[in-house]
């Protein structure tokens, strides 16, 4: 007796659950079509009659499938065929591709009677459109409908002809008394909400996105924020366990009674911030109690503030000084060996500053990188140092990658590079560019910076001779204070490397990637030519950073 293969053998009810997990399945947006949910169950169904009839028989399979990319056909069999196949069960509406900036006609059609006609069995909607202005006024009447069972909530709207107009026609934007889902949305979960249409009057209704089951809420809003209105919000989640806010500008609350306002957000473990304008901090961020484990990522891309007085500058870093040494105390406090990385990153210039250790990350950046005559951001740089060197880190953070700019004066950050890094003296290993090892030269004094310290990881951005010489004057120091680095790992970018003088650090163990292996040679061999790195660069080379 011939026997077929074991999968056609699977009970039923197993092989329901393997379909129905098929098309649960979320695919990113940049996935080939032939890994979506509706691909995979429509070629499957053509496997045999067996698994057809179970296909076809699943309504909550078929309902987990409506992806708006496979439905761009110009007549509506197919999109119908697929509806009516889902019968009564919940809704999975999808489309965030690329290819929905230019849809058939007559799927926005489509999506927009089912949006009217189906609403109640939506429980997850995810699409990105550009629509006419009549699409727009029955989006948002729909929008504002209650929703018994919508759990996730991601639109992105914005009109293909006017994203370039500074005036905003008024059948463009909801109604002024528009409250999302009429603030009845009780199983929803996820929000996120990114209009892009040059909204310059829409303003936020206090109710608006009040929905107290919500766990995690993601705004990007093209305009100015009114902090005192997100306040509101959020005090009506309690729930809310992750916040990503993109704005373009802050309106500071005016009321004194907000001063020491402070929702109640237990659960809150996850903060996201893009924001050109630091009043953010006193404004909105100053406000929020972190829980513990917090993890934050600020991002700031700053406009000039050569036009400023000092006052103001100071001002509005010390607001961010304060938030930042409360957010990541409460995040160090709650790091544990076993589940943090123990490394930090550190890039430092006159124009910038980034840190971040795991979920910890503040990113300042000037708006024009090339402005010389005023962003006054290195004071944000040695304010940011000093915040750090008043940071509890925790001491089993080994690893520090440091990363500082060439033809920048850094005269104004030494003394505060060199407290923060005194703060951290469980660094093993540290990740660095030549420019980094130079400024470590200048400004250690007679105590040992970073005592432990024993591996070196270079990068070699520059290869010029005069920029090699720069390792030596560090390695030197640490071995007359007694502290010798013993490893040095070189990150070989290509092109003829003369390490030579290196020879006369005895001991030192030199490491490289050459043909794809490892080499290494210990100075004081008696071979110093190994320490020529040919022009042997292999694509294979892992990158240490």
């Amino acid at each position: 007796m011939k026997r077929g293969p074991l999968i056609y053998k699977l009970d039923e009810a197993i092989l329901r659950e393997i379909f129905s997990d098929a098309a649960a399945n979320k695919t990113p947006e940049w996935e080939i079509d032939d890994n979506i949910p509706l691909t995979v169950i429509h070629r499957a169904s053509q496997v045999c009659k067996e698994w057809r009839d179970i296909i076809l028989g699943s309504s909550s399979v078929w309902g987990q499938c409506m992806e708006l990319r496979l439905l761009n056909q110009t007549s509506d069999h197919w999109r119908d065929l697929i509806l009516e196949r889902t019968g009564e069960s919940m809704l999975t509406v999808t489309g965030t591709g690329t290819t929905l900036n230019r849809l058939e006609s007559s799927l926005i059609e489509f999506f927009l009677n089912l949006l009217n006609k189906h609403w109640k069995r939506i429980q997850e909607l995810s699409v990105s459109l550009m629509c006419s202005k009549s699409d727009n006024i029955r989006i948002w009447n729909t929008f504002s409908r209650p929703t018994e069972n919508l759990k996730i909530f991601s639109m992105k709207l914005w009109n293909d002809d006017d994203l370039e107009r500074e005036a905003v026609h008024t059948e463009e934007l909801p109604p002024p008394d528009f409250q999302l889902f009429s603030c009845h949305a009780p199983s929803l979960i996820r929000c996120c909400v990114q209009v892009q249409l040059p909204i310059e009057t829409l303003s936020w209704n206090t109710k608006l996105l009040s929905i107290s089951n919500l766990r995690e809420l993601d705004v990007f809003l093209p305009l100015d924020l009114k902090c005192r209105h997100l306040l509101d919000v959020l005090a009506h989640m309690p729930l809310l366990e992750k916040l990503r806010i993109y704005v373009r500008g802050i309106i500071r609350n005016q009321s004194d009674e907000l001063a020491s306002f402070r929702p109640h957000m237990p659960h809150l473990r996850n903060l996201s911030v893009t924001c050109p304008d630091l009043d953010i901090y006193p404004a909105l961020l100053d406000h929020v109690t972190p829980s513990g484990g917090y993890a934050f990522h600020l991002i700031h891309d700053l406009p000039d503030w050569s036009e400023l007085a000092i006052e103001t500058c100071l001002e509005k870093i010390g607001y961010l000084q304060h938030t930042l040494k409360c957010y990541a105390d409460s995040f160090l406090s709650h790091c544990e060996r076993e589940s943090f990385s123990g490394k930090i990153k550190l890039h430092v210039s006159n124009r910038g500053f980034m840190f971040r250790y795991c979920d910890c990350v503040v990113e300042i950046e000037p708006e024009d990188p090339d402005n010389e005559a005023g962003i006054r951001t290195y004071i944000i740089s040695a304010r940011l140092l000093d915040t750090m060197s008043m940071l509890h880190i925790p001491n089993f953070i080994t690893k520090l990658d440091l990363m500082l700019p060439w033809r920048q004066d850094l005269s104004h950050l030494s003394d505060s590079l060199y407290q923060a890094l005194k703060s951290i003296p469980s660094i093993v290993e540290l990740v660095a560019n030549m420019r980094a090892l130079l400024q470590l030269a200048l400004i250690t004094e007679s105590e040992i910076l970073l005592p432990r310290l024993q591996t070196i990881s270079l990068s070699l951005e520059h290869t010029r001779r005069g920029h090699m010489l720069c390792i030596l004057p560090f390695l030197v120091q640490r071995s007359n204070i007694g502290a010798p680095i013993k490893n040095l790992r070189i990150k070989h970018n290509g092109g003829n490397t003369d390490f030579r003088y290196l020879d006369a650090m005895v001991g030192l163990r030199v490491s490289w990637m050459e043909g794809g292996k490892m080499a290494e040679y210990v100075c004081g061999s008696g071979n110093e030519d190994r320490l020529i790195l040919l022009d042997t660069e292999d694509a294979t080379c892992p990158s240490i950073f």
